[in-house]
């Protein structure tokens, strides 16, 4: 099979080197995140990889080509968590750019959505190594980033303004 040489890493011709390019990426990557709220807690969770290695942060991680955005924060938080959540409304979109000298080393877009608990068993998966419910008044321990602290605001008060019962996602095709 023919290779080729990018950034000095030698790749297979069938290889997308943009595809899952994390660091120093060509193009801003397309992140999803969630704060999943029960009953006056918040699911944080502990980075297992950079670039918040060792931070906690709200689960979420990249969407796959060709995957709906409320379906990427269902699938990371499951991948990351072990639950099953339910998507309810986007609490929030910001950026994360990391340089090193000149370059950029990560570039990430992320659309973070307040979501409802749907099921499922706590447990931390392999890009984590921990995972739990943080009440309200204990968040300021877990020495959270202004952007995480934003949406774990703006979730509780999306969750809160909207009943249970009406919270579930419009199936409108075509539209996320």
């Amino acid at each position: 099979m023919p290779y080729g040489v990018r950034y000095g890493a030698i790749l297979k011709a069938t290889e997308n080197p943009t595809s899952k390019r994390r660091e120093y990426p060509e193009l801003p990557v397309l992140a999803v995140g969630g704060a999943v709220v029960k009953d006056g807690s918040v699911l944080l969770i502990r980075r297992g990889q950079a670039p918040s290695l060792g931070e906690w942060s709200l689960p979420g991680g990249m969407v796959e080509l060709g995957e709906r955005v409320r379906a990427a924060v269902h699938r990371e938080i499951k991948e990351e968590t072990g639950l099953n959540v339910e998507p309810v409304a986007m609490a929030a979109v910001f950026e994360r750019i990391v340089r090193q000298g000149s370059r950029v080393r990560y570039h990430y877009t992320v659309l973070d959505y307040a979501c409802r608990l749907r099921g499922g068993h706590l447990r931390h998966g392999s890009d984590v190594t921990d995972a739990r419910w943080v009440r309200r008044k204990d968040l300021n321990r877990y020495h959270l980033r202004r952007t995480a602290q934003e949406v774990i605001r703006r979730s509780f008060e999306i969750l809160e303004a909207q009943p249970v019962a009406s919270a579930r996602p419009r199936q409108t095709a075509g539209k996320n």
